[in-house]
């Protein structure tokens, strides 16, 4: 476990005192915290408070502290220190559940705020000293590898359909083993995942391909018959040569080329792809066959593209060395 002094700043401590000056707290939450406890650095420092939003605006002002009303409508509030933003969320309960958005009401109670979040790994809390709040056995789920949602899953779903994205997510970064009731869950209520729109559904399915593991994630939904409610086309290739790419940190679309070949392109379309990443896949698909650096001289592509065609084309290690 890494000290969560190591994303501790003193800003941040000076405002804990500030927040405990009025009878509140501020703790770590999060992916945060659960990255700390596997020893890695956190991308973000995330945080909540039991004080309501307008409690916070009293505390900043009185401490003189700079900060956005970045997510006022969910009880987020970022402040800045340094040039750094700082996310802080009011704990709060959910009163209304649509299958994507919440509409939520505050609490002064740590539990009740943890156990609306989606997976147990991600509903634990640590104060600035390193207590650990874990109320959903979080931590024995993450070093067991099991990506479980908080409570009962069909309820987590079917409050926000995309959190079954978020799971092959987190199974694909975090997980060795499933337990039988979340993927009977995910299986029962994947047709909610039509409901959300298809900019979300690439988001997710991005940062799935980010991890070795993400092409078997795709296989996976296949298997459990889940693709065909995110487009993604029937059938998929061998997943073999997507992996090797995936390991070689390839482009989301190389990837997506790889396990579809042309058939990623009207996909992308109803995903809202950008311009620039459906150019990168009409570039992969229709050059397949030619060589990456008479592209490059011919048709002026960039290195980074050559290089992508190059590994789509499990080219060897010296000519990769050169397009890097």
């Amino acid at each position: 476990m890494q000290d969560p002094q190591t994303i501790l700043n003193p800003d941040l401590w000076r405002l804990r005192d500030a927040f405990r000056a009025q009878g509140f707290d501020l703790r770590l939450v999060g992916g945060c915290v659960r990255d700390l406890l596997m020893d890695l650095t956190p991308k973000d420092v995330d945080l909540h408070t039991d004080a309501t939003p307008e409690e916070c605006v009293a505390v900043y002002n009185e401490a003189g502290v700079r900060f956005e009303p970045t997510g006022l409508q969910h009880g987020t509030i970022s402040v800045i220190f340094d040039h750094v933003a700082y996310e802080i969320t009011s704990l709060r309960t959910d009163v209304e559940t649509d299958g994507r958005h919440a509409t939520v009401a505050y609490t002064r109670d740590w539990l009740v705020d943890l156990e609306r979040r989606d997976f147990t790994m991600n509903a634990m809390s640590m104060s600035f000293e390193g207590e650990l709040l874990d109320p959903f056995n979080g931590l024995a789920d993450l070093r067991e590898g099991v990506v479980t949602f908080v409570g009962d899953p069909e309820k987590r779903i079917r409050e926000d359909y995309l959190r079954i994205l978020r799971w092959f997510r987190f199974r694909g970064r975090f997980g060795n083993q499933d337990n039988q009731a979340d993927c009977d869950a995910v299986q029962n209520l994947c047709k909610g995942l039509e409901q959300i729109s298809r900019e979300r559904v690439w988001s997710e399915v991005k940062q799935i391909l980010s991890r070795p593991s993400g092409p078997a994630q795709l296989k996976d939904m296949h298997d459990m018959y889940i693709a065909v409610h995110v487009d993604l086309p029937a059938w998929i290739y061998d997943i073999t040569e997507a992996t090797q790419l995936a390991a070689q940190q390839a482009n989301a679309i190389t990837i997506m080329v790889s396990l579809y070949g042309s058939k990623t392109l009207p996909v992308l379309l109803k995903w809202k792809a950008s311009g620039d990443e459906h150019a990168l896949a009409e570039f992969l698909c229709k050059n397949q066959d030619e060589n990456p650096f008479r592209c490059m001289a011919v048709q002026g592509v960039s290195r980074a593209w050559a290089r992508e065609l190059a590994l789509l084309q499990n080219r060897d290690a010296f000519e990769l060395a050169v397009l890097d």
